[in-house]
């Protein structure tokens, strides 16, 4: 028996697998229901959204400080 087989055995002597190795139910049929849910921007994308235009209609000089940071 060599050092790493040893060590191996110690570890696992030491950390007992846990119960259940596999997940408790399928989770692919919750990711296809998430991925088909319909998005739906929040409020504060929307705020974030018009106050971004009002500035650039009062400020239209600073056009280039958005498209640069875009």
């Amino acid at each position: 028996m060599t050092e790493a087989d040893r060590l191996r055995d110690l570890l696992r002597a030491a950390y007992p697998p846990p119960p259940g190795r596999g997940p408790s139910r399928d989770l692919w049929v919750s990711i296809v229901s998430r991925i088909d849910t319909p998005v739906r921007p929040s409020r504060l994308d929307v705020a974030l959204a018009t106050l971004i235009a009002a500035l650039m209609i009062v400020f239209p000089k600073y056009l280039w400080l958005l498209v640069y940071h875009m």
